[in-house]
């Protein structure tokens, strides 16, 4: 495995210069592709002294005006099965299934993987020159609209949600097979 340096992203270049990508609108959606997925080391340190391990996701806007952009997101790196364990959300998102609690990951197997990410801003003062930096960051993944939803119990299905519409339409086709009524 290669040993690489993390960068800052869309910030301004060792010269001085302007950002190389700019800056995504906080809280804006957009497609994208997985580029690399890699354990890596903070500059925070756990109470024995131990740098802090993070999972470090990056991606490359595929469509619209931001086309081309670099954006990090990060995650803890233990994947638990607990429903708030943002790894594991990312990783089923891209996945398109969910992940069982025996499921062995290879991250490698979703470098190229086509998801829509959701945009944050972090924002601090620059202690050198004073100024209010910002950055973007991924705050969250969700799965490509292309891409199927597929429980392992489904089975050859490729939508397991959708129904045949004879299972709930009536014959006459005047309406769905359901009480017209509404309960209190």
């Amino acid at each position: 495995m290669p040993v690489l340096r993390a960068q800052e992203p869309a910030s301004a270049g060792e010269d001085g210069g302007e950002r190389k990508f700019p800056l995504l609108p906080e809280d804006s959606l957009h497609e994208a592709v997985v580029n690399s997925i890699k354990e890596q080391e903070t500059k925070l340190k756990n109470d024995d002294g131990t740098p802090v391990v993070r999972m470090s996701f990056g991606f490359t806007v595929t469509a619209g005006d931001y086309q081309g952009s670099k954006i990090w997101g990060e995650t803890g790196v233990k994947l638990a099965t607990h429903p708030d364990c943002k790894l594991r959300n990312w990783l089923q998102e891209l996945l398109g299934q969910p992940i069982a609690a025996d499921m062995v990951i290879d991250t490698d197997d979703f470098i190229g993987n086509n998801c829509r990410i959701l945009v944050g801003h972090r924002s601090w003062t620059d202690k050198e020159t004073n100024e209010l930096r910002t950055r973007h960051f991924v705050k969250d993944v969700l799965r490509s609209r292309d891409v199927a939803v597929t429980p392992a119990s489904a089975g050859s299905w490729d939508e397991p949600f959708v129904q045949d519409v004879a299972d709930w339409w009536p014959e006459n086709n005047i309406g769905p097979a359901w009480p017209t009524r509404l309960l209190p």
